[in-house]
Protein backbone atom coordinates (compact mmCIF):
# COMPACT_ATOMS: atom_id res chain seq x y z
CA UNK A 1 0.00 0.00 0.00
CA UNK A 2 2.77 2.42 0.51
CA UNK A 3 4.30 1.60 -2.56
CA UNK A 4 1.03 2.16 -4.55
CA UNK A 5 0.76 5.96 -2.60
CA UNK A 6 4.30 7.25 -3.50
CA UNK A 7 3.28 5.99 -7.10
CA UNK A 8 0.32 8.08 -7.10
CA UNK A 9 2.27 11.15 -5.48
CA UNK A 10 4.95 10.96 -8.26
CA UNK A 11 2.64 10.88 -11.12
CA UNK A 12 0.67 13.67 -9.16
CA UNK A 13 3.74 15.69 -8.95
CA UNK A 14 5.09 14.72 -12.60
CA UNK A 15 1.44 16.23 -13.64
CA UNK A 16 1.68 19.18 -12.06
CA UNK A 17 5.22 19.58 -13.68
CA UNK A 18 4.10 19.41 -17.70
CA UNK A 19 0.56 20.53 -16.90
CA UNK A 20 1.98 23.46 -15.61
CA UNK A 21 0.08 23.42 -11.89
CA UNK A 22 -0.02 27.10 -11.64
CA UNK A 23 -4.02 27.07 -12.56
CA UNK A 24 -5.00 28.61 -16.01
CA UNK A 25 -1.58 29.46 -17.33
CA UNK A 26 -1.35 28.23 -20.91
CA UNK A 27 2.32 26.37 -21.51
CA UNK A 28 1.93 26.66 -25.14
CA UNK A 29 -0.96 27.82 -27.61
CA UNK A 30 -1.17 28.15 -31.77
CA UNK A 31 -3.77 30.25 -33.62
CA UNK A 32 -3.49 30.49 -37.40
CA UNK A 33 -4.59 33.54 -39.17
CA UNK A 34 -4.18 33.58 -43.23
CA UNK A 35 -0.32 31.78 -43.64
CA UNK A 36 0.74 33.39 -39.98
CA UNK A 37 1.11 30.97 -37.38
CA UNK A 38 1.44 32.71 -34.12
CA UNK A 39 2.82 30.63 -30.23
CA UNK A 40 2.05 31.94 -27.20
CA UNK A 41 4.59 30.32 -24.42
CA UNK A 42 4.20 30.05 -21.27
CA UNK A 43 6.21 29.32 -17.77
CA UNK A 44 8.50 31.97 -18.37
CA UNK A 45 8.42 32.92 -14.76
CA UNK A 46 12.21 34.18 -14.62
CA UNK A 47 15.34 34.68 -16.17
CA UNK A 48 16.71 30.70 -15.90
CA UNK A 49 13.43 29.97 -17.91
CA UNK A 50 13.06 32.46 -20.68
CA UNK A 51 12.39 31.50 -23.66
CA UNK A 52 16.05 30.54 -25.75
CA UNK A 53 15.19 28.35 -29.29
CA UNK A 54 11.84 27.43 -30.93
CA UNK A 55 12.58 25.03 -33.84
CA UNK A 56 9.78 23.70 -36.01
CA UNK A 57 9.89 20.48 -38.26
CA UNK A 58 8.53 17.87 -40.43
CA UNK A 59 7.19 14.69 -38.71
CA UNK A 60 10.74 12.83 -40.32
CA UNK A 61 13.01 15.84 -38.82
CA UNK A 62 13.20 18.32 -42.27
CA UNK A 63 13.47 21.85 -40.34
CA UNK A 64 11.12 24.31 -41.77
CA UNK A 65 12.17 26.78 -39.15
CA UNK A 66 14.50 27.83 -36.61
CA UNK A 67 15.42 30.96 -34.22
CA UNK A 68 17.43 30.88 -31.10
CA UNK A 69 19.76 33.48 -28.76
CA UNK A 70 22.71 32.09 -25.93
CA UNK A 71 21.28 34.13 -23.27
CA UNK A 72 17.49 35.82 -22.73
CA UNK A 73 17.00 38.93 -20.68
CA UNK A 74 13.28 39.12 -21.01
CA UNK A 75 10.79 37.07 -21.80
CA UNK A 76 9.46 35.95 -25.12
CA UNK A 77 5.69 35.20 -24.50
CA UNK A 78 4.36 35.21 -28.24
CA UNK A 79 6.46 33.89 -31.25
CA UNK A 80 5.18 34.33 -34.96
CA UNK A 81 6.85 31.58 -37.19
CA UNK A 82 8.88 33.62 -40.24
CA UNK A 83 9.38 36.74 -37.58
CA UNK A 84 12.20 37.03 -36.28
CA UNK A 85 11.76 38.13 -32.25
CA UNK A 86 13.96 40.38 -30.58
CA UNK A 87 17.17 39.35 -29.32
CA UNK A 88 17.10 36.23 -31.23
CA UNK A 89 18.91 34.77 -35.01
CA UNK A 90 17.72 32.74 -37.63
CA UNK A 91 19.17 30.01 -37.80
CA UNK A 92 17.07 28.36 -40.23
CA UNK A 93 15.08 30.68 -42.81
CA UNK A 94 11.04 29.71 -42.75
CA UNK A 95 9.75 27.25 -44.94
CA UNK A 96 6.16 26.07 -45.64
CA UNK A 97 3.67 25.34 -43.05
CA UNK A 98 1.41 22.34 -43.73
CA UNK A 99 0.27 18.91 -42.12
CA UNK A 100 1.48 18.11 -38.74
CA UNK A 101 4.72 20.08 -37.51
CA UNK A 102 6.60 19.28 -34.46
CA UNK A 103 7.29 22.39 -32.68
CA UNK A 104 10.19 22.21 -30.09
CA UNK A 105 10.96 25.09 -27.18
CA UNK A 106 13.70 25.59 -24.75
CA UNK A 107 13.40 27.19 -21.79
CA UNK A 108 14.64 25.98 -18.81
CA UNK A 109 14.27 22.62 -20.26
CA UNK A 110 13.00 21.39 -23.63
CA UNK A 111 9.72 20.57 -24.80
CA UNK A 112 8.24 19.30 -28.28
CA UNK A 113 4.40 19.70 -29.20
CA UNK A 114 2.91 18.06 -32.62
CA UNK A 115 0.71 20.63 -34.04
CA UNK A 116 -1.37 20.01 -37.29
CA UNK A 117 -1.54 22.83 -38.98
CA UNK A 118 -4.84 22.18 -41.37
CA UNK A 119 -6.95 21.76 -37.29
CA UNK A 120 -6.03 25.55 -36.84
CA UNK A 121 -7.77 26.93 -40.21
CA UNK A 122 -10.67 28.29 -38.58
CA UNK A 123 -8.49 30.99 -36.69
CA UNK A 124 -9.51 30.01 -33.32
CA UNK A 125 -6.66 29.36 -30.73
CA UNK A 126 -5.55 25.79 -29.46
CA UNK A 127 -4.04 24.67 -26.37
CA UNK A 128 -1.36 22.14 -26.71
CA UNK A 129 0.48 20.08 -24.23
CA UNK A 130 4.22 19.97 -24.77
CA UNK A 131 5.96 16.81 -23.75
CA UNK A 132 9.50 17.38 -21.91
CA UNK A 133 12.41 15.93 -24.31
CA UNK A 134 15.29 14.32 -22.91
CA UNK A 135 14.95 15.64 -19.68
CA UNK A 136 11.62 13.98 -18.05
CA UNK A 137 12.94 14.49 -14.44
CA UNK A 138 13.85 18.15 -14.67
CA UNK A 139 10.84 21.08 -13.74
CA UNK A 140 8.77 22.26 -16.12
CA UNK A 141 9.39 25.63 -14.43
CA UNK A 142 11.00 27.50 -11.35
CA UNK A 143 9.76 26.77 -8.27
CA UNK A 144 9.22 30.50 -7.47
CA UNK A 145 6.40 30.24 -10.72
Amino acid sequence: MRTLARIAAVLLIAGCLVGGCAGDEKWLTAQLAGDRLTLEIGGQCGPESYLTRVRVATRDARVLWEVSQQRSLQPTPTVTLGTVPPGFREETPFGDLSGSILVFVDTNFSYVATIDVEALADGREQQFTPQPVWNEGSSVHPEHC
